[in-house]
């Protein structure tokens, strides 16, 4: 999880603890957005996310997408349900892997 940005400096890749000594009780609902870029259609970056976690055994939902202002980037946002952290770490690996891939972050809400 080294793609994680802070709000002072924009990216702290030194940083190895995305959660800032906070400790997850598992399992954990959490909003996933991963951004990608343009280089395939919604539907099939929607589609590559989904059998991502799906293939990792995330309960998921799609919730929705939003692209960017001059259409380079697209954010999807999904509702997952992780089980362990071992499951979170993979599903991060496995995101980051996506074609298009750009970031990912989480949000409780």
């Amino acid at each position: 999880m080294s793609d994680i940005q802070t709000p002072e400096n924009g990216d702290d890749k030194g940083n190895t603890d995305a959660f800032n000594g906070a400790k997850l009780e598992f399992p954990i609902t959490f909003h996933l957005k991963a951004v990608l870029d343009a280089s395939l259609s919604n539907e099939e970056h929607i589609k590559n996310i989904e059998d991502t976690l799906n293939k990792l055994n995330i309960e998921n939902k799609y919730l929705s997408c939003n692209v960017s202002s001059k259409g380079t980037y697209t954010s999807y946002h999904f509702e997952v349900t992780i089980i362990s952290k071992s499951q979170m770490e993979t599903m991060y690996d496995n995101i980051k892997k996506l074609s298009g891939f750009k970031f990912a972050l989480w949000s409780k809400e």
